[in-house]
C-alpha cells in the first residue's frame, strides 16, 4: 500500500492589514504498483494537487476576494482529510 498528502494553501490580503485564507488537504491510499509506473504516479499526484488548488480557488472566490491578489500559495504535505470531506465531485482520473 501506498499513501499519498497533497495539499494547497493560499492566503489573500485584504485592505486594513487583514487576510482571508482556505486551504485543501488530500490523503489517498493509492496501489503499490504505482511504484513501477512512474508517469502513472505523476498523473495521480498532479491530479490531487489540481483537486486541491481548485477546491482553494473555489472557496477564495466565495469569500468574495480576488484571487489574483494572493501573496500565498505553496502546496505542503499534511493531515488527513478523505475523499467524503468534499461538498462537490472531484473529477475522474484520466
Amino acid at each position: 500500500m501506498l499513501k499519498l498528502h497533497a495539499g494547497v494553501s493560499k492566503k489573500v490580503g485584504l485592505p486594513g492589514f487583514s487576510s482571508a485564507s482556505a486551504s485543501c488537504t488530500i490523503e489517498a491510499e493509492l496501489d503499490s504498483t504505482l511504484l513501477n509506473d512512474t508517469e502513472g504516479f505523476q498523473v495521480v499526484v498532479r491530479w490531487a494537487y489540481q483537486s486541491c488548488e481548485q477546491a482553494v480557488h473555489d472557496q477564495i472566490a466565495r469569500a468574495d476576494v480576488p484571487v489574483s491578489s494572493a501573496h500565498c500559495c505553496n502546496p505542503y504535505i499534511t493531515s488527513h482529510t478523505s475523499w467524503s470531506d468534499f461538498s462537490y465531485a472531484l473529477p475522474s482520473l484520466p
